[in-house]
């Protein structure tokens, strides 16, 4: 099974935050050597659809934060 279907979102929220965190922006920078330190929340609740649960919405972005941090560390590494 291709990863991009099996790992596809299932939920409104899950779609949304998917978007929000591919949007020109949302991986947070920080200092000299543009290190990613994280996703920017404010600019990702105004990505949101209004029929989205917000709560879950910012629990995926979270989600997607640590996988995206994770990937970073071990690139780092190798």
């Amino acid at each position: 099974m291709c990863p991009e279907d099996e790992h596809a979102p299932h939920s409104i929220e899950g779609a949304a935050a998917l978007r929000a965190s591919l949007a020109p922006g949302a991986v947070k920078r920080a200092g000299f050597t543009g290190q990613i330190v994280g996703l920017d929340y404010a600019l990702a609740a105004l990505t949101a659809p209004d029929d989205c649960d917000r709560a879950a919405f910012m629990e995926l972005l979270l989600i997607a934060e640590q996988g995206m941090l994770a990937g970073v560390a071990k690139l780092r590494t190798d």
